[in-house]
């Protein structure tokens, strides 16, 4: 049997005249009646007090009886557009008991899988804004359906007048399918409990549910600790978009690894727990502003995520099945990214914004190609990486690596051929003082190594640097040497070229973020400038005076470096100089060791050089 909503009286659900059939759907626990809404004119209204109603129910809510409508046993269709509003309405029969009548004694979920009225369903159809608009207190004990591309726009809000809370608790199921919009939001009124409650299920497969408010719990009868009372389910690649609190009680459950999102725009509200978070499961957290963290932590035999923006803290406590692997990053719209994963099999390719590659427990397995790309993209890996993958760095990209305690002995760092002077392809290695013990390939122009203070510690005042590079294993030594050019420290790189490779073949300059190695043949042109201001000196191998990027101790062919303003003073065991260093007039270049090499020294009218 099937009817149809005409409206020809009025809005009232239960005015006979409104009805294609002229009768008022049936009301059957256990029959199942096809009512179709269609869009245009005026959306039905069911209420509690609506004219003509059947008996009504009464629904014990926390210690409260609330009057109900009760609707059964109807498949109601809401078409392309179309609108109702429920006001003090029991969708079904609770827990599909199969009987009619008051309800008592509700409890939260008791599990993952849904229990609810089958028999009772509103679907949701058709492309279009479709609304539900909700008044007085509503209980849904069957299904709320949205339907492949359709969006359904809920609203509770004061209304109704007869109950003086408004919402809608969801004993039953709320499922969204594939490209499908779920939207609520509250519109509170002076006086008024406005709210969303969760002691069912939600299933997002594939669409997106949005919720501009609190998800609260309302469960009369709560679970043991540790048990949720409602479950918010998303797989199929869906979104969960929560902008408001989350009570305690309620579960985000990743079901599948098709890249599902969470998005928690108030993370400070947010209370739940996530579920099976698994490989390619992104959590985004909103506002971000601060450099991008994230931390995996257990606290009391519990897992927790933790990001700080500034001095606000996130925790997101995390159940079941959980990659200690995590990658972190912040992307254009300010959102900080979290995906759960990391490994070559899970996210090997990062192609945008600075990203964080970490495990929780310390170590990271990487057997595969992880591929860095594009200017301004940058992968940091802080933890200390096993097995014998490679990383691929290109087009301007930057991979540091920060190992904590070994050396990445197995792993390949490749350079591409698509870096540029401007912006180079980078491999800053930050690890600790055992250096990188794998192998950097594929290192030519537009390429550069950086070491960082915590592989060779930052040079002191009248420290410099000297590069040797051994063809036999293929192992480039750089070495911070003093005054009078003894080795203070060293670290070796493991260097396999395009071409064939030579001391000099490689330049170090020295900047703030470490010893900078680059190709010689790469620096035709490149130019630095010293500006100390008028009647100061500094040191030649500080990056200060250099605006953060000294040109060190081994000037190369075609390379420039010209002292404006100031006294430039070599501090170290001497320069070789195969480009030009240019000394404009009231500046100075002093150098009390060798200067040596094939390049030039001009010294402008009413400039100086001592050497």
């Amino acid at each position: 049997m099937s009817d149809s909503w005409n409206g020809k009286s009025d809005n009232n659900w239960f005015n006979a005249g409104n009805w294609s059939t002229g009768k008022v759907p049936t009301i059957n626990a256990t029959g199942t009646q096809s009512v179709v809404i269609n869009a245009g004119g005026t959306g039905p209204v069911i209420a509690e007090n609506g004219a003509g109603a059947p008996a009504y129910i009464t629904v014990d809510q926390s210690g409260t009886g609330y009057v109900d409508a009760q609707i059964a046993g109807e498949l109601i269709t809401l078409t392309s557009g179309a609108s109702l509003t429920l006001q003090g309405v029991a969708l079904g029969t609770y827990l599909g008991n199969g009987k009619l009548g008051n309800i008592t004694n509700l409890k939260a979920a008791s599990s993952a899988t849904p229990t609810f009225d089958s028999h009772m369903q509103i679907d949701v159809t058709g492309a279009g804004l479709h609304t539900l608009l909700l008044n007085d207190v509503n209980h849904n004990f069957g299904e709320i359906a949205i339907g492949a591309g359709a969006t359904l726009n809920v609203t509770i809000a004061p209304g109704g007048n007869n109950q003086t809370p408004h919402g809608l608790y969801n004993y039953g199921l709320i499922s969204i399918g594939s490209g499908a919009d779920f939207e609520f939001s509250t519109v509170a009124g002076t006086g008024d409990t406005v709210g969303f409650y969760n002691p069912g299920w939600i299933q997002v497969e594939g669409g997106t549910f949005t919720a501009n408010a609190a998800v609260l719990d309302g469960a009369n009868v709560a679970n043991g600790t540790g048990t949720p009372d409602g479950y918010i389910a998303v797989g199929k690649s869906g979104n969960v978009v929560l902008s408001g609190a989350v009570a305690a009680q309620e579960q985000i459950t990743f079901t599948d690894n098709t890249a599902n999102t969470l998005q928690i725009t108030a993370g400070t509200l947010f209370s739940g727990t996530v579920n099976n978070f698994g490989s390619s499961d992104t959590i985004l957290v909103n506002g971000f502003t601060s450099t991008s963290n994230a931390t995996l932590t257990t606290v009391g035999g519990v897992t927790e995520l933790i990001t700080a923006n500034g001095a606000v803290l996130t925790t997101i406590t995390l159940t079941g099945a959980v990659t200690s692997n995590i990658t972190t990053g912040t992307n254009s719209s300010g959102q900080e990214f979290i995906i759960n994963g990391g490994t070559t099999a899970a996210h090997t390719t990062y192609t945008s914004g600075g990203n964080t590659l970490s495990s929780g427990s310390g170590t990271l397995a990487n057997s595969s190609t992880v591929t860095v790309t594009g200017s301004g993209t940058s992968l940091a890996v802080t933890s200390t990486v096993t097995g014998t993958g490679s990383f691929l760095v290109d087009y301007g990209a930057t991979l540091a690596l920060d190992n904590p305690t070994g050396n990445d002995a197995g792993q390949t760092v490749t350079f591409g051929t698509h870096g540029s002077t401007t912006a180079p392809n980078t491999l800053l290695i930050n690890d600790n003082s055992s250096g990188f013990g794998g192998t950097v390939t594929g290192f030519g122009v537009n390429d550069a190594i950086i070491l960082g203070a915590s592989t060779l510690p930052a040079l002191p005042a009248n420290d410099g640097v000297a590069l040797s590079y051994s063809g036999t294993g293929d192992v480039l030594t750089i070495s911070e040497t003093n005054a009078s050019g003894g080795v203070v420290s060293s670290s070796t790189v493991t260097v396999i070229g395009t071409a064939a490779l030579s001391t000099g073949s490689f330049v170090a300059e020295i900047s703030t973020l470490g010893i900078v190695v680059e190709s010689a043949a790469g620096l035709a042109g490149h130019g630095f400038t010293f500006a100390a201001g008028a009647g100061n000196t500094a040191s030649f191998e500080s990056p200060t005076p250099f605006g953060g990027t000294a040109p060190g101790d081994i000037i190369a062919t075609g390379e420039t470096v010209t002292i404006s303003t100031g006294t430039a003073s070599v501090s170290s065991g001497g320069v070789t100089d195969n480009g030009t260093i240019s000394v404009l007039s009231g500046a100075g270049f002093t150098d009390t060791h060798s200067l040596t090499g094939t390049g030039t020294l001009a010294v402008a009218a009413g400039g100086s050089a001592s050497l």
